[in-house]
């Protein structure tokens, strides 16, 4: 035997008014939702600093393949590798 659905639609007005802006006819959202937060504020901070972050990694990767080069003409010549690596960083680092 089928019995017809009766909706008590009250409950269920009753129900989402008091959930969604608290009784309010609009919805109002919290206060504290606004905003970016510290992602927007990192996001600043390194938008900021990617230009001088890319400077900064070019000229360390020149360095790198200087000496990395001067570390290979010396084991050509007849230097061993630790040797010559560590002669080769002291004067990177010097300059």
């Amino acid at each position: 035997m089928l019995v017809p659905y009766n909706c008590c639609t009250k409950q269920f007005e009753d129900y989402y008014i008091s959930q969604t802006g608290n009784g309010l006819p609009y919805y109002a959202g919290q206060s504290f939702q606004k905003g970016y937060g510290i992602g927007g504020w990192f996001k600043r901070l390194f938008r900021t600093a990617l230009p001088f972050l890319k400077r900064g990694a070019k000229s360390v990767g020149k360095e790198v393949l200087k000496t990395s080069t001067q570390i290979a003409n010396d084991m050509l010549e007849g230097q061993s590798f630790p040797e010559s690596a560590r002669q080769r960083t002291i004067e990177t680092g010097k300059s």
